[in-house]
C-alpha cells in the first residue's frame, strides 16, 4: 500500500455538498456538522478546500444522530452535482460508455480523495473496480461509501442508454445495515457485507453500453487541467510544513497563467508580504526556489507527455519564452526536454498496477 501520513489524507469539500443539502432539505442544523468538519459556509463554497478524511466520517455519523437517518449517505449522494466535485465530476461526465466512467474514475479519484486507489479488478467472469485504502487511512465508512457510490450510480442511470444498469455483485468490507431494504431498491443487485475487500463488478459486455450527454471533445483539456491538479495535490503529500504545501499547491495550479506574485501568495496563505518572506526564511527557504521546485516537478510530469508541445509546456509552466524553458530545463536535468523525452517513457496519472486486462476499458475511453 501507498504511504501517506494520516494528517495528510483528504476528500474536498465538495464531496460533502450533498450531505449539507438533505440537512437542509429536512431542516436539520447544519452547523454542528460544518464545525466538526471545521469549515464554516465560506469555506463549504470552495469545492476545492481540503477536508481531513477521518473529520468527513465523524461528519457523517454526526449528521446521523441529528436527523435519525440512518441511510444518510445513501440519500446525500443522490443530491450530489458533479459540479460538486470541480474537475473530477466534469471529467466523470465526459465518458462516452461506462467502461470509460469507470476507467476516468480511476485515474483522477485523487482530485477528491487521497485516503483511497481505485485499480481495476477481474473476478468469477467479472470485470469491475476495487478501492483499497492507503496506509493510516480511517476504516471504511458506510454513508461515505454508499454516498460516493449513489452519486455514480445516479451519474451512470441518467445517462445510460438502453437497457438499466447491470451491476452483477458490489462488496462491502463492513457489517451490514440493520434493514436492507433501501439499499437492495436503489443499487438492485446482490450485496455482500463483511467482504475482505470493496469491489464492484459487472458483466464485461456492460462496460460497452452508451451513455448520453457525452462532453468528450472537452475531455483533453479538462484531462490535463487533472493531471495538474494531482500533481499540486501531491505536494502536501511530500511537505511536513502545510503552509508550504498550500504555496506549492496555490502556484502549481496558476502557472499558465504566470507566475503569482509573492504579495498574492502571502494573501492567500493570511500574511501580509514581509510576514511570509520572513517565515519561509525561517524554513531555509523563499519564494524564487518554491516557484523553481513547483516548475521542475510539473516539467518532469508534462515532457513525459507527448502529447503536449514543448511550447504549451513552457506557457504551462509561466514561461514567457520557449529558450527561458529550455534553459530551466537543462540546469534541473542536465538534458534538454527534447533528449529527456526520448529517454523516459510516459508516465501514467495514478500510477495504479494493471492488474487486468485493460482493454476492456480503454476500447471504450
Amino acid at each position: 500500500m501507498n504511504k501517506t501520513s494520516a494528517n495528510r489524507l483528504y476528500v474536498t469539500a465538495g464531496v460533502l455538498h450533498g450531505l449539507i443539502v438533505h440537512l437542509r432539505k429536512h431542516r436539520a442544523p447544519v452547523r454542528p456538522v460544518l464545525e466538526g468538519l471545521g469549515l464554516s459556509e465560506e469555506d463549504l463554497a470552495d469545492i476545492d478546500r481540503l477536508v481531513p478524511q477521518a473529520s468527513v466520517n465523524t461528519a457523517f455519523a454526526m449528521a446521523e444522530r441529528i436527523t435519525g437517518d440512518h441511510n444518510i449517505g445513501l440519500h446525500s449522494g443522490q443530491l450530489m452535482s458533479p459540479a460538486d466535485l470541480g474537475l473530477f465530476g466534469h471529467l466523470i461526465m465526459t465518458g462516452q460508455t461506462v467502461g470509460a466512467v469507470f476507467e476516468l474514475c480511476r485515474r483522477s479519484y485523487g482530485l477528491v480523495c487521497n485516503s483511497n486507489r481505485i485499480k481495476p479488478c477481474a473476478v468469477d467472469g467479472l470485470i469491475g473496480f476495487e478501492m483499497e485504502q492507503v496506509e493510516g487511512a480511517s476504516a471504511f465508512n458506510r454513508h461515505a461509501v454508499e454516498a460516493q457510490l449513489a452519486f455514480i450510480m445516479s451519474i451512470i442511470r441518467h445517462r445510460l442508454v438502453g437497457t438499466g444498469v447491470g451491476i452483477a455483485r458490489i462488496e462491502f468490507p463492513f457489517s451490514r445495515p440493520q434493514s436492507l431494504a433501501e439499499q437492495q431498491h436503489f443499487f438492485n443487485c446482490p450485496l455482500v457485507y463483511d467482504a475482505r475487500r470493496f469491489r464492484i463488478l459487472v458483466p464485461a459486455q456492460f462496460v460497452s453500453q452508451r451513455l448520453r450527454h457525452s462532453g468528450a471533445e472537452f475531455r483533453d483539456k479538462l484531462e490535463e487541467q487533472a493531471r495538474t491538479r494531482l500533481v499540486s495535490l501531491s505536494f502536501g503529500q511530500i511537505d511536513a510544513d502545510p503552509l508550504i504545501a498550500e504555496v506549492k499547491r496555490f502556484v502549481a495550479e496558476n502557472l499558465y497563467r504566470g507566475v503569482p506574485p509573492i504579495e498574492r501568495v502571502a494573501g492567500v496563505v493570511g500574511m501580509s508580504q514581509r510576514g511570509f518572506q520572513r517565515y519561509l526564511s525561517s524554513r531555509d527557504t523563499n519564494y524564487s526556489d518554491i516557484v523553481e521546485k513547483v516548475r521542475k516537478t510539473l516539467a518532469d510530469r508534462y515532457v513525459r507527455n507527448r502529447e503536449l508541445s514543448l511550447v504549451t509546456i513552457a506557457l504551462m509552466l509561466g514561461f514567457a519564452h520557449q529558450s527561458t524553458f529550455q534553459r530551466a530545463f537543462l540546469r534541473w536535468f542536465s538534458s534538454t526536454p527534447r533528449r529527456y523525452r526520448r529517454a523516459l517513457s510516459p508516465l501514467p496519472i495514478g500510477g495504479v498496477d494493471r492488474i487486468v486486462d485493460r482493454s476492456h476499458f480503454d476500447a471504450h475511453a
